[in-house]
C-alpha cells in the first residue's frame, strides 16, 4: 500500500512539473508574441517607456484621434543591431483613438520628417529620397495604406526656383519658389496643403495652397 502510495505520489508530482512546464512555456511564448507585436506595431507596451520621448503631438480636425511621434533611445531589448535595427526605426507615430484609447504604432525611416494631420483620416510626412527630392507620403490612418508622391526642387540658369509636387494620384503640380515648410489647413468643409514658400535664397514668398481631395488623393491649385 505504502509502494503504490509513493508511486501516485511520484506521478502526480511528475503530472504537476510536466504541467507547470507546460504553463511556463506557454506564458513564455505569449511574452514573446507580445514582444514582437509591439515591436513592430500594434501593442507597444509599458516597458518601452523609459525609452522613447515624445517629438511632437496633435489632434486631428475633429478630435477624435491623436497623432504622436517619438525618438527611440537604442535599446538591446528591442533592437539586436544599432545599424540594422535601430537605425532604420528609430523614429515611430502613434495613432490614439480618443474615445477608446488604443494606440497603434508605426516605425518611420531614419529621415522622416515630423508627419502631420492632412483631414481627419489621414497624416502625411516627407522623407529622403536624393539630392533635390523628398519623397511625399500619405497614410490612412484606419486602414494603414501608403500612398506615394514626391517633392523635386529645381533651380534655373537666371536664379530663380521651383517646386514640382506630385501628389498621390500621380498628378504634378507647379510652384514657384522652393517649399520649406508644410502645414495642413481645413476650412469650411475643405482640406488643404499650405506650402510655406521661399525664393531658395532665404527670402519669405508667402504661402501657396492646393486643396486635397479625398476620393481621388489629387491635389488642386485654387
Amino acid at each position: 500500500m505504502n509502494c503504490r502510495s509513493k508511486v501516485k505520489d511520484l506521478l502526480i508530482v511528475g503530472l504537476v512539473m510536466l504541467l507547470a512546464g507546460t504553463v511556463f512555456g506557454i506564458v513564455r511564448l505569449n511574452s514573446e508574441v507580445e514582444l514582437l507585436q509591439s515591436l513592430h506595431v500594434y501593442n507597444f507596451n509599458s516597458l518601452q517607456q523609459h525609452f522613447k520621448s515624445i517629438l511632437s503631438q496633435s489632434l486631428s480636425p475633429d478630435k477624435s484621434r491623436q497623432l504622436t511621434s517619438y525618438n527611440l533611445s537604442f535599446n538591446k531589448l528591442f533592437f539586436d543591431d544599432y545599424d540594422l535595427d535601430y537605425y532604420p526605426n528609430q523614429f515611430m507615430i502613434a495613432i490614439k483613438d480618443m474615445d477608446t484609447g488604443i494606440s497603434h504604432y508605426i516605425f518611420m525611416g531614419d529621415r522622416a520628417g515630423e508627419p502631420k494631420w492632412l483631414g481627419n483620416d489621414y497624416i502625411f510626412y516627407t522623407d529622403y529620397c536624393g539630392t533635390g527630392c523628398q519623397a511625399f507620403i500619405l497614410r490612412d490612418v484606419s486602414s494603414g495604406e501608403l500612398h506615394f508622391g514626391y517633392l523635386g526642387y529645381f533651380f534655373r540658369d537666371n536664379g530663380t526656383a521651383y517646386t514640382l509636387v506630385q501628389d498621390w494620384s500621380g498628378k504634378l503640380s507647379r510652384l514657384e519658389g522652393l517649399s520649406q515648410d508644410i502645414v495642413s489647413e481645413t476650412a469650411n468643409g475643405k482640406t488643404f496643403l499650405v506650402f510655406g514658400i521661399t525664393d531658395g535664397q532665404g527670402k519669405q514668398l508667402g504661402e501657396k495652397k492646393l486643396l486635397f481631395h479625398e476620393d481621388s488623393l489629387a491635389l488642386t491649385q485654387n
